[in-house]
């Protein structure tokens, strides 16, 4: 069976995007693939954070996994930073990465244009992601489009090692995950849906009813009234992704259903489907919080697991270096 590795950082609110760019995928993965989740906090603090909500982030982010479907019987779940062998190999394949190829980094380039300090972290977070991903011998990384570009500087450095050293790693491939997956801003259709983005800009998992209504009520939308998928009105094609991937209909018959309606009976109908969807996991999520032995034991085991794992890698990693 072939092994997948992916994980996602702790920072902002869990919203939709995330959900059907990630944590969806995950569900569905999990019954056919030898799946290591896991919460990438050491990513989550190269850039700007608040310490003393962190926590609560990772475990808000571990809870909705739990309740979107992701179990641990099926899958290694874990918090990255806990893991120790993830930086001890990241250093070793730091000395194999050059500053050139870092500096190619297209999301490097990006988020360094909005923090107001760049820390040697985000200047080094590909060599770390190759350490997360290596370390499992990973077959398979899901990712979306903008995460490609770290998937194949993994792929290039575990050619690198193997060739200097010896044959240790596996060479990952990249699995692009569903177009769908490709939610934009409701504010900002030119802009994908973030989690640290303005709040009216995204719908989260946490959101009550009420809320995920108002949001898609005030939506941006385009110019005209009709109900149409087509380049030139970004804002409506955005929303009959959305639609689409939570209902599960085609654009096109969706597009049909709306014919001769407006953008009021359209959003009104999206905001029902997303609550239908969202509801129950907000619920489950709630109700997962209250046993606190069910967390720690969750990330107690998912942790031991992905030791063992990474333990072997590391020292066939260390031996073929001449470390051990």
């Amino acid at each position: 069976m072939k092994r997948v590795f992916s994980a996602v950082r702790p920072s902002g609110e869990l919203q939709l995007g995330n959900y059907l760019g990630a944590i969806k995928q995950w569900v569905e993965m999990q019954d056919e693939y030898d799946c290591i989740f896991a919460i990438a906090d050491y990513h989550a603090i190269t850039t700007e954070y608040d310490p003393k909500t962190f926590q609560q982030k990772v475990k808000d982010h571990m809870l909705f996994y739990l309740a979107s479907g992701i179990d641990p019987q099926k899958c290694t779940l874990f918090i990255q930073s806990q893991n120790s062998n993830h930086t001890e190999l990241a250093w070793i394949l730091d000395t194999i990465t050059t500053v050139s190829e870092l500096q190619r980094m297209t999301q490097f380039k990006d988020k360094s244009q909005k923090e107001k300090v760049i820390s040697a972290g985000l200047f080094n977070y590909p060599v770390l992601m190759a350490a997360d991903i290596l370390i499992y011998q990973t077959d398979v990384v899901p990712v979306g489009e903008d995460q490609k570009q770290h998937v194949e500087i993994a792929a290039d450095i575990a050619k690198r090692f193997n060739h200097r050293y010896g044959e240790v790693f596996k060479i990952p491939e990249v699995k692009l995950v569903k177009e769908t997956a490709r939610i934009m801003s409701l504010t900002d259709p030119t802009k994908k849906m973030s989690k640290t983005g303005e709040d009216r800009s995204r719908i989260n998992l946490s959101d009550a009813d009420d809320v995920i209504m108002k949001k898609i009520m005030s939506a941006v939308t385009d110019s005209g009234k009709e109900i149409e998928y087509v380049e030139d009105k970004p804002a409506i094609s955005n929303l009959l992704r959305i639609y689409s991937a939570y209902s599960g209909e085609p654009i096109e018959q969706i597009v049909a259903k709306f014919e001769g309606k407006g953008y009021a009976d359209f959003k009104n109908s999206l905001a029902e489907v997303i609550i239908k969807k969202i509801g129950p996991i907000r619920e489950k999520k709630i109700e997962l919080e209250k046993d606190e032995e069910l967390y720690k034991k969750t990330i107690f085991e998912g942790l031991e697991k992905a030791e063992i794992i990474s333990r072997e890698t590391l020292e066939k990693a260390k031996k073929a270096a001449g470390l051990i």
